[in-house]
């Protein structure tokens, strides 16, 4: 093998990417791939200058397509002296995506709700956080043959020491894992485990407001919660519904490690019905 080659074997050798199995020097019909995940069809080839008007490398690469694999090329000056750039690549690939969100929360909701009274509300009661938020996500998912999964991490940081009215929520970890698995085409299972961390609410109301229930106290908000969830998806291939989707989860929590006092949380249903044009 070439230095370059060397270089990106060490990194793809004993499933150390997302435990995909790599080959290298890989037979695949009547060519040999220089590197090859057989469960997700990819094929890695690296090339010197020599190969950069080859026709024998395009009649490989139509080869492989005709035959369901997709190949990824790189130069030698690609991998050496750090490969970081082809392995964000080849992480991306055909069965299996890493991707990263940026987001800002905009508008930020209102925050100035009051009672009968002239009272501001419950916290929880507001529309929105009033303070310019961060929404930072990094999601892998991957699929094979008849199976999908995923993990994401997620959070809400609050970009302003406090809103209009005084306080700031806190902000908001989330990881989540799912699986699923597709029993026909036109049916499939998930089951979904959710772990979220929310800190407590700091400052106060800068104008009147009550002090008489939980509710009313920053110390009883936040906390860290387990959820898992199971759902059921479904689509409708053909006829006059073609296209149309119906997702259902039952969302139950596992386990509540709340701030001061909360009220206990419940099981949840959720459905929804949706059609891809």
């Amino acid at each position: 093998m070439t230095e370059a080659e060397k270089k990106l074997w060490s990194h793809l050798r004993n499933k150390q990417l997302h435990g995909f199995h790599f080959r290298k020097q890989c037979p695949i019909g009547p060519y040999i791939a220089d590197f090859a995940c057989l469960e997700a069809k990819l094929i890695v080839e690296v090339d010197g200058g020599q190969h950069s008007e080859s026709a024998s490398d395009a009649a490989r690469d139509a080869w492989f397509a005709q035959n369901g694999y997709r190949t990824m090329r790189f130069w030698n000056t690609d991998i050496l002296p750090r490969p970081d750039g082809a392995l964000i690549k080849i992480t991306d690939g055909p069965g299996y995506h890493l991707h990263t969100g940026m987001m800002f929360s905009a508008p930020t909701g209102a925050t100035d709700k009051k009672d009968e009274n002239g009272n501001y509300t419950h916290y929880m009661m507001q529309i929105g956080s009033g303070t310019w938020d961060f929404l930072p996500s990094l999601t892998y998912t991957g699929r094979a043959d008849r199976w999908s999964w995923g993990v994401q991490l997620s959070g809400v940081i609050r970009m302003e020491d406090e809103n209009n009215e005084g306080y700031r929520l806190g902000d908001v970890f989330q990881a989540t894992g799912w699986g699923a698995y597709r029993f026909t085409d036109w049916m499939s299972a998930s089951v979904r485990l959710i772990h979220t961390t929310q800190g407590e609410i700091e400052g106060h109301y800068n104008g009147p407001h009550n002090h008489s229930a939980p509710p009313d106290l920053q110390p009883n908000y936040g906390g860290q919660f387990f959820d898992v969830g199971f759902g059921m998806n479904f689509v409708v291939p053909d006829g006059a519904l073609k296209g149309h989707r119906l997702s259902v989860e039952w969302l139950q929590p596992v386990r509540d490690n709340p701030n001061g006092y909360q009220q206990e949380r419940d099981g949840t249903l959720y459905a929804n019905w949706s059609k891809a044009f």
